[in-house]
């Protein structure tokens, strides 16, 4: 009996003992591993096309806080019931598809992070079958727009919205100048013209052009309307071109800008009063595209 209490008690002391160093500490652990983010997937804004024309997708604004590598899923969940239309790739960051008859297309992006998919996101792409729509549509892209005062200036715009829907004739298009401000624009079925409108507090730009969709073309004007007299300058002749929007734009310096101010302000003095004028009445015209 004696013996086996003593071994008992032997090996007793060697369970409490065991795991432990020589100093009795225990071995710590290694760390736990951060749980894993669930990715985000961003397409952009809702768009309006022409029907049988490409339209691009891209995803690459989503993102991961990890930092991890992304992989696409794109699929479209909804589209009028004649179209046999796909995406080229459903894998590709910015894959394109073709709407093929006018309707509503509802195109969903899903990114995957190598362990978990995102939430779904979608875009919605009405598609359009007017031919003045898709000639308002040519103004897509980033315009350099050219006239001479008494030196030469060039003013940039990026064009990337649209509207199906006409006012007061017009088939208007939203962007942005070379300073982040809003313009307006659009195509005139009657007067078979395009035109921009950049406003100001002292004075107005009014841009009235033809153009074969990537360069203004002769008969082309620039105008000043001044406030708040509401006088118009005469025509300038106005020349430029069109690039894609992946072309990034330029600012004018501000020694450029002081001096156009100052030759604006010269011809301030010798304007003419133009109201009565047809381009006075298509610069009223699409002023009136600024009310959406």
């Amino acid at each position: 009996m004696g013996k086996f209490l003593l071994l008992w008690f032997f090996l007793f002391m060697c369970g409490c003992g065991g795991g432990g160093d020589s100093n009795g500490s225990s071995t710590p652990s290694a760390p736990a591993s951060p749980p894993n983010s669930i990715p985000i997937a961003k397409v952009g804004a809702d768009q309006v096309v022409p029907d049988l024309v490409a339209v691009f997708l891209d995803g690459t604004d989503s993102t991961d806080a990890d930092g991890d590598a992304l992989t696409y899923l794109w699929e479209i969940t909804n589209k009028p019931a004649t179209s046999q239309t796909s995406i080229n790739s459903i894998t590709a960051a910015e894959p394109f598809f073709v709407p093929d008859v006018p309707g509503i297309y509802t195109l969903t992006l899903r990114v995957n992070d190598g362990l978990v998919y995102s939430s779904p996101v979608t875009i919605n792409v009405q598609a359009v079958h007017d031919i003045n729509f898709d000639r308002s549509y040519l103004l897509k892209g980033r315009w350099s727009l050219n006239y001479t005062i008494v030196s030469t200036f060039s003013d940039q715009f990026t064009i990337d919205n649209f509207d199906a829907t006409p006012v007061s004739g017009m088939y208007p298009v939203h962007g942005k100048n070379q300073y982040n401000n809003d313009i307006v624009g659009g195509y005139s079925p009657l007067l078979s013209k395009w035109t921009f409108l950049d406003t100001g507090a002292s004075s107005d730009f009014y841009y009235s052009f033809y153009t074969d969709g990537t360069n203004i073309l002769p008969g082309s004007c620039f105008y000043v309307i001044y406030h708040p007299e509401e006088e118009m300058s005469p025509c300038f002749s106005l020349s430029g071109n069109k690039q894609p929007l992946s072309v990034a734009s330029k600012l004018l310096s501000p020694v450029s800008m002081q001096k156009q101010e100052l030759e604006f302000a010269s011809l301030y003095s010798n304007e003419s009063d133009l109201r009565d004028s047809p381009a006075y009445v298509e610069y009223q015209q699409i002023k009136s595209l600024q009310i959406r």
